[in-house]
Order: structure tokens, then C-alpha cells, then sequence
């Protein structure tokens, strides 16, 4: 089977982030039509959808690069759990299928 990367920026973040990035891997088809019953399936419980966000991102993390005190450094899982909510939102969209915005 194929593999994708999907690279998200952290542009939207800022300025500073403009260079910033996380690579995640693309979900196939099928796993992804096995995802959309199960999100149903959690539809109107309240605090279930940030933990299922999170886990599809972490599951799916390969690395990436983002800028601290003016340094591009390099983003381990374990970093990853740092970043802010929207970063999650916005690679789980992406993963998805959200179109990302042009820049």
C-alpha cells in the first residue's frame, strides 16, 4: 500500500511560525471511512471529541520543524503534546480533508 505525508503549517499560528510545519501520515480510504463511523458513533458526547483529535494526530505524527526564540528546531512526539489545541484542530482538518488556506 501507498503511504502520504501530510504537511501542515503553523503559519496560522504567527509570523514567527511562518516556516513552522508538522508531518503527519495521510489516512487512507478505507481506514478513513472506519473513522467517520466511529466519530458518529461519539457524536454529542461532550469532551470525547478533543481526546479522539488528539489521538488521530499523535497516532499519526512523523515529525516536523517549528521556530522557538527565533531557531528553527526539530518536533518530537513528545513536544507535539505541548502544542496548543488549534495546532490539533487544524491537523485533524487537514487529515480529513479541509482544503487548507492559500497563505
Amino acid at each position: 500500500m501507498l503511504k502520504f505525508k501530510k504537511k501542515v503549517s503553523l503559519a496560522f499560528l504567527g509570523e514567527e511560525y511562518l516556516d513552522s510545519y508538522i508531518e503527519l501520515e495521510s489516512i487512507p480510504m478505507p481506514e478513513f471511512e472506519q473513522l467517520a463511523e466511529e466519530a458518529k458513533s461519539r457524536e454529542g458526547k461532550d469532551g470525547d471529541s478533543i481526546a479522539y483529535i488528539r489521538e488521530h494526530v499523535e497516532k499519526r505524527f512523523l515529525g516536523g520543524s517549528v521556530s522557538q526564540d527565533g531557531k528553527m528546531v526539530t518536533v518530537t512526539a513528545e513536544d507535539l503534546k505541548s502544542f496548543p489545541v488549534e495546532v490539533y484542530v487544524e491537523a485533524f482538518e487537514q487529515l480529513v480533508g479541509k482544503i487548507p488556506k492559500a497563505e
